[in-house]
């Protein structure tokens, strides 16, 4: 749904370097794919007189500790994708990317209420609960009725289960009360940009969230977003 060649080409370089850090893990055939895309983006279509053996994509940055094979793998899949322009390379380098488990996910390290170290991932559909690199909950948007931070906790209110007719209420602790605020803003600005059709007014105080902080997102939505850009293909 990118469609300015600028914009598609900002996000696949922010993608490349999450997974050169480390930060989106993906597996060695992902890792082999992906590169062949970013080579064809880069260098253009393989061609046998130039390109020899791994030598053309070795000194290209792919993964953390990539190895020859995987450049041979690189090198193997860049073949096939003759005739891709690099808006068409980097569009299939992210339609491939975001199928990656962490893909979108921003992490931030905290406790549960047992003190165990573990993961809250903020991403498009809500809260993402990790523990060793396994994800052990999560908490919807629609779930989510409050969600507000008090020094170093940060807290969630989620709607009545089935089960259950009582609200509840999670509770996590971060290391700091400066992280604790840095995360609440990071899920206002996700839930308001991809769950509401425009942002919050200022003197709307009804409006999810409701955590008694002058704190808004003021940003345009996904949703206008896309009307935006319904009306330039006009």
């Amino acid at each position: 749904q990118l469609r300015e060649s600028l914009t598609r080409w900002l996000v696949t370089l922010q993608t490349r370097r999450d997974i050169l850090s480390g930060k989106l893990p993906a597996t060695f055939l992902t890792q082999g794919m992906l590169g062949s895309y970013c080579v064809q983006a880069d260098v253009g279509d393989y061609d046998p007189s130039e390109h020899r053996g791994i030598d053309y994509v070795k000194d290209i940055p792919f993964a953390p500790n990539q190895t020859p094979d995987l450049l041979d793998k690189i090198v193997e899949l860049h073949k096939q994708h003759k005739g891709q322009t690099p808006d068409e390379a980097e569009t299939n380098f992210l339609e491939n990317a975001k199928k990656l488990s962490m893909y979108g996910v921003d992490l931030h390290a905290a406790q549960d209420v047992n003190n165990v170290d573990i993961m809250l991932g903020v991403c498009a559909s809500g809260l993402q609960v990790y523990k060793e690199k396994l994800r052990i909950s999560r908490f919807v948007w629609p779930k989510i009725l409050k969600i507000s931070y008090k020094r170093r906790h940060f807290y969630i209110k989620v709607r009545p289960t089935d089960n259950s007719q009582m609200e509840n209420s999670v509770s996590f602790k971060l290391n700091s009360h400066r992280l604790a605020k840095r995360l609440w803003k990071i899920c206002v600005e996700h839930h308001a940009f991809f769950r509401l059709r425009e942002a919050e007014q200022p003197q709307n105080s009804a409006m999810f969230p409701r955590l008694g902080s002058k704190f808004r997102y003021s940003g345009r939505t996904l949703y206008q977003a896309r009307q935006s850009s319904q009306i330039l293909d006009r």
